[in-house]
Order: structure tokens, then sequence, then C-alpha cells
């Protein structure tokens, strides 16, 4: 399903806020749906970076700011 940058950032933020509560009371996964789809996923701070790391992005492309290009970050658990 095709999402509006707007729709992205708003669900990124809702999945970052459930991750960030998870990490906080110490449950271990975090559950929440996407198009109907449940998904459950272990809560990690590498995870919660990632969140940031794609939030930060689609603000940045909603101000127009990085419009033209994707700046897309990966993360390796080392």
């Amino acid at each position: 399903m095709a999402r509006s940058a707007a729709e992205r950032l708003a669900l990124f933020e809702s999945i970052r806020d459930k991750v960030e509560g998870a990490l906080a009371s110490g449950a271990p996964v975090v559950s929440y749906t996407v198009d109907g789809q449940m998904v459950q996923k272990e809560a990690t701070s590498t995870w919660l970076a990632e969140l940031d790391a794609r939030i930060a992005d689609l603000r940045r492309q909603a101000s127009g700011g990085m419009s033209a290009s994707r700046n897309l970050v990966r993360f390796r658990n080392v």
C-alpha cells in the first residue's frame, strides 16, 4: 500500500514510541499493525536508532530538504 510521507512519518513515530516504551519497561517484544498485519519484533536500541534515522529522513523530505534524493541509513550489528 502506497503511503504519503506524512503517513509514513506518523507510522514510524508510532512504532518508535512503542519501542521506546518497551525498552523503558523491559518488555522484550513490540507488537504493532501494518496494513492489517500484526507484526512482533524484539525491542532493541539498534532498532530505536534506525527508527530515529528514518524519522529524521522523513522529516527532511516533508520539509523539502531532500525531496530529490533519499538518504537511506543502514546499521549493522557488530
